[in-house]
């Protein structure tokens, strides 16, 4: 069964609580998790931990997040995020680099699954490739 579903970018300048929060206010019930409220999240700790007390927080309000947007960019959107962002990139061609970015899958998939994240959008990349001139297939 399908359900309405809001994306949480809509409340980007929000923190992930205060969304929780005016989502539920406004009747919504089933939403899709933000990379950007994503990244907050990991920014508070261990993602297994913090993504079952948001889980906690977020059901006592009514609200749940069957669906999450993994990682846009490597860094999230607040202001002290800013500096050195730049897109994800889940298959960069350096070994050091592609072992860190399966480091921060790691760290995404153990916090969706601590929030009950059942379907992950993933945008895999490939830009920095594009950029040095490498075709992709």
């Amino acid at each position: 069964m399908m359900l309405p579903s809001m994306w949480t970018s809509y409340l980007i300048q929000m923190y992930p609580l205060e969304m929780a929060r005016t989502l539920a206010r406004h009747g919504w019930q089933t939403c899709e998790l933000s990379d950007e409220h994503g990244h907050d999240l990991l920014k508070m700790g261990s993602p297994g931990k913090v993504g079952a007390a948001f889980r906690s927080l977020a059901g006592d309000l009514g609200v749940t997040f069957p669906q999450g947007h993994f990682y846009l960019c490597n860094k999230g959107f607040r202001p002290e995020d800013r500096d050195g962002r730049q897109g994800a990139d889940i298959a960069p061609r350096d070994d050091r680099d592609f072992q860190a970015a399966m480091d921060d899958m790691k760290r995404w998939v153990e916090l969706f699954a601590a929030l009950g994240v059942r379907a992950g959008v993933l945008h895999c990349g490939g830009q920095n490739m594009l950029r040095e001139g490498i075709p992709l297939p």
